[in-house]
């Protein structure tokens, strides 16, 4: 492959993956600040799900209009990164992932750690503030039991699993009990008559 065919090739890889990962987080945030009940978005996100919700026959619902906008910024804020990161890369010719593959680790590992705290924190503010316990615990013992086991390699991933499987057992623990639990007073009324 010639140099031109290169760089055009190392632009387009990379203004396509950046675009997509990022698509795919906008999407997920989209989500979670819908279901927090609020909206967001730029004027390019939502006259694109303006857009859709005309094309489509019953309108869109405000979950998928969420999801839409979010994935649209998304989508566009990462092929301008990826725009400036491949033509950066492309200029190394024949250097190009020697420059790329750092910068592409670090995009991917910041994506997937603020996935994990949005999804710990969602968890969090559905179960209660008793799941942060587990969280917390979890995260600690899986993390150093990764460490001690495997070396410093497993001490993020082993907290990681540790914090949700820690989280889990206390929300399905909690969860257990609460339904155990049989309430003091049943009202007998039925259909506005007094038992």
């Amino acid at each position: 492959m010639d140099e031109r065919t290169r760089f055009f090739v190392c632009v387009i890889a990379c203004v396509g993956g950046f675009a997509l990962l990022l698509a795919i987080y906008g999407a997920f945030v989209g989500l979670m600040t819908h279901r927090d009940g609020r909206t967001g978005g730029t004027t390019l996100g939502l006259g694109a799900a303006r857009a859709f919700a005309r094309l489509a026959e019953g309108g869109l619902s405000d979950r998928t209009r969420a999801v839409l906008v979010g994935a649209i910024d998304g989508l566009i804020f990462g092929a301008v990164v990826g725009l400036v990161v491949g033509t950066l890369a492309g200029w190394q010719y024949p250097g190009e992932w020697r420059f790329l593959r750092p910068i592409v680790l670090v995009v991917v590992f910041l994506v997937c750690v603020a996935s994990v705290l949005g999804v710990f924190a969602g968890v969090a503010a559905l179960a209660g503030s008793r799941v942060v316990v587990g969280i917390f615990l979890g995260g600690i013992v899986a993390g150093l039991s990764g460490y001690a086991l495997r070396g410093f390699d497993w001490l993020f991933v082993g907290g990681l699993l540790g914090a949700a499987l820690g989280g889990l057992l206390v929300w399905l623990g909690t969860n257990r009990r609460a339904g155990s639990i049989q309430p003091d007073h049943v009202d007998h009324r039925t259909n506005g008559d007094e038992a």
